[in-house]
C-alpha cells in the first residue's frame, strides 16, 4: 500500500513538472504575428513649390500650404504630415491641425531593397522620443512601448518589424512592441525573404565585431542559429520557386552555397548568380564560369570564359568558340540557335540565334517568325508575343497571327489592355489581341480624346464634341479626374468634366505627365514643372 501511495505521489509530482514546463514555454513564447498598415488609396502628396513644402490630395485641393523645409509622410492614406521649419518640428493633420502636442514624434526611417539609398518610411508605426530614449506610437497617438531604446528604425530586408539598439546592441522588435530578437548583436538585418509581401517568415542575418570588422551568421525567424557568426558575408537567395532556405556565405575571399549540412559546396568561387527562370546557380572560379542546379549538382564545369542562360538553352564560350547545352548539361551539336526560350502555350518557342537576332520556331523547330528582329518576348500575362525592331513594334497573336504594327511606336499596359502609342495615333487591345476604343479602356470617365484633323480634343460617350478640337496632344483623364492639354509646347490641365482649370502654362516636351489639379505628379511629389 505505501510502495502503491508512493508510485502515485511520483506521478502526480511528474505530472505537476510538466504542466509547469509546457506552462513555462506557452507563456515566455514570443508571439511573432503582426499586421502591417500598406498604403492603398493614396489621399496625400507632398507639393513643392520654391523649394518649399506643402501637402495636396488627390482630388487636386491643397491642405497644407507650401510654407515648410520639409514634410515627412509616413502614410499617404492617414492625415498624419511631420513638418519641419527652421527648428521647428511639428506633427500636423489633414486640417493643418497640431496634433500630438506633448510628444516629439517622427517618422520611422526605411530603406528600400532596391534602392538602399533611396529614403521611404514605416508606415504603420511612428516613433517618439522621451528622456533621450524612443518609443513606438500608432497614428492615434497611442504609445505601443514605453521609450526604452536608443535608436529604432525599420528593419532592412524584413518590413514590419524594427531595429532597435540599446547599449550598443541590436534587436528586432515587432509593430506591436513583441521583442523577436533578443537585443545582444552587433548587427542585423532581415534576410529579405518575402511570401507574397508578408515577411514574417524570413529570418535573420546577425553580426558580431571583431578585429577584422563584423562576422556574420544566419539565424531563423524563432532565432534558431544555423550559421555561426564566422563569416565575411552571408545573404539569402531570393526569389526561390520553393521556401527552402539558400544563403551564400563567404569566407576569406571565396563563397560557397548552403541550403543545409547535408547540401553545400565548398568555398570556391568569387561569384555567385541566382537564375530565377532556370532555378540554377551560374558560380565564378577563378576566371572561369560554370553552372550549378538547385540541388547544387554541377551541370556545367567551371571552365569557360563566359556563360549564359537563354531560356532552354545554355551557352558557353571558350575564346571565340562557342558552345551550346541544354539545361541537362548536354551539349547541343551544330545548332542554328543560341537561345531558346518555349512559349505559355507551349507550342511555340523565341529563338536567338548567334548574330542576337530573334525569331519564332513551331514545335518542331519549323521557322514561322524569320530570325530579323532585334528582340522578341511574351508581353507578360497575355499570349501575345512582342517583335521590335529599331523603334518598329509588331504585336503577333498566340497563333503567330500579325495583330498590329507600329512604327516609331512605344507599349505599356494600361486598365489591363495594351496601348500602342505613335507620333500620330494611340490603339488599344485587350490581351487576346482585339482591338478597342478608348470608351472602353476608360469605361469610369466622362470624357475621352479624340483627334479630328489632326487636332485632338475631347468628346462624351456618344461622340459629342466637350472640349474643343485645338490641341497638339493631350492625356486620357487620369485616376486623379485630371487631364493634360498641350498646345505650342505648353501643358495646361482640364478636370473630369472638361473644364480648363489651368491653361497651357508649362513649358515641356514631356509625352504624357500626370496632373493632380493644377500640378504636375513626378515620382511622389507635385510641383509646378513638367519634368
Amino acid at each position: 500500500m505505501d510502495r502503491k501511495k508512493v508510485l502515485i505521489a511520483l506521478i502526480a509530482i511528474i505530472l505537476i513538472v510538466i504542466i509547469v514546463v509546457v506552462s513555462i514555454i506557452i507563456f515566455t513564447k514570443k508571439d511573432r504575428d503582426y499586421d502591417v498598415t500598406l498604403e492603398t488609396e493614396y489621399i496625400y502628396y507632398l507639393l513643392n513649390i520654391d523649394d518649399k513644402y506643402g501637402i495636396i490630395n488627390r482630388s487636386g485641393d491643397i491642405i497644407i500650404e507650401p510654407e515648410y523645409d520639409k514634410i515627412d509622410i509616413p502614410n499617404s492614406d492617414k492625415g498624419v504630415f511631420v513638418t519641419y521649419k527652421e527648428d521647428n518640428i511639428m506633427v500636423l493633420n489633414e486640417k493643418a491641425e497640431v496634433i500630438f502636442k506633448d510628444l516629439d514624434v517622427s517618422a520611422i526611417e526605411t530603406t528600400l531593397d532596391y534602392n538602399e539609398d533611396a529614403i521611404e518610411y514605416d508606415t504603420t508605426r511612428l516613433k517618439y522620443k522621451e528622456n533621450n530614449r524612443y518609443g513606438l506610437l500608432d497614428f492615434d497617438g497611442n504609445k505601443i512601448t514605453e521609450p526604452l531604446y536608443d535608436e529604432i528604425i525599420s528593419l532592412p530586408g524584413k518590413y514590419g518589424e524594427y531595429r532597435v539598439k540599446l547599449d550598443s546592441k541590436y534587436g528586432v522588435i515587432s509593430n506591436e512592441g513583441e521583442e523577436l530578437v533578443d537585443i545582444k548583436y552587433d548587427f542585423i538585418s532581415g534576410d529579405g525573404y518575402s511570401n507574397n509581401g508578408d515577411y514574417k517568415s524570413g529570418g535573420y542575418i546577425i553580426g558580431e565585431n571583431s578585429d577584422n570588422g563584423i562576422l556574420y551568421g544566419y539565424i531563423d525567424r524563432e532565432e534558431k542559429e544555423i550559421l555561426k557568426m564566422e563569416n565575411e558575408g552571408v545573404y539569402r537567395v531570393l526569389d526561390m520557386p520553393t521556401e527552402d532556405t539558400y544563403l551564400v556565405i563567404t569566407q576569406n575571399g571565396r563563397s560557397s552555397i548552403y541550403k543545409d549540412k547535408k547540401t553545400k559546396t565548398d568555398y570556391l568561387y568569387m561569384e555567385v548568380s541566382y537564375l530565377e527562370d532556370s532555378n540554377m546557380f551560374i558560380v565564378k572560379k577563378n576566371k572561369s564560369y560554370g553552372l550549378l542546379n538547385s540541388n547544387l549538382e554541377v551541370v556545367i564545369d567551371t571552365k569557360y570564359d563566359e556563360l549564359i542562360v537563354a531560356g532552354m538553352y545554355i551557352n558557353a564560350s571558350i575564346g571565340d568558340d562557342i558552345y551550346v547545352f541544354d539545361l541537362s548539361g548536354k551539349e547541343i551539336k551544330d545548332s542554328e540557335y543560341i537561345g531558346l526560350e518555349q512559349t505559355a502555350t507551349e507550342k511555340y518557342y523565341i529563338a536567338e540565334n548567334e548574330e542576337s537576332l530573334y525569331g519564332v520556331l513551331d514545335s518542331n523547330m519549323e521557322v514561322v517568325i524569320p530570325a530579323e528582329y532585334d528582340y522578341i518576348k511574351e508581353i507578360d500575362n497575355t499570349d501575345l508575343i512582342m517583335a521590335t525592331k529599331g523603334n518598329a513594334i509588331t504585336i503577333y497573336s498566340a497563333n503567330i497571327k500579325e495583330v498590329v504594327h507600329f512604327e516609331n511606336a512605344s507599349m505599356e499596359i494600361v486598365n489591363d489592355y495594351i496601348k500602342l502609342t505613335s507620333e500620330d495615333d494611340i490603339i488599344y487591345y485587350t490581351l487576346d489581341g482585339k482591338e478597342v476604343d478608348n470608351k472602353t479602356v476608360y469605361l469610369e470617365n466622362e470624357i475621352f480624346s479624340e483627334k479630328r484633323d489632326g487636332k485632338w480634343g475631347f468628346v462624351d460617350i456618344e461622340g459629342n464634341e466637350v472640349v474643343s478640337f485645338d490641341y497638339d496632344r493631350v492625356t486620357e483623364v487620369n485616376e486623379y479626374g485630371f487631364a493634360g492639354i498641350y498646345e505650342d509646347g505648353k501643358w495646361g490641365v482640364i478636370n473630369a468634366k472638361g473644364e480648363i482649370i489651368l491653361e497651357p502654362t508649362y513649358e515641356s516636351s514631356v509625352e504624357n505627365p500626370t496632373f493632380i489639379g493644377e500640378y504636375c505628379l513626378n515620382g511622389n511629389v507635385c510641383s509646378d514643372e513638367v519634368i
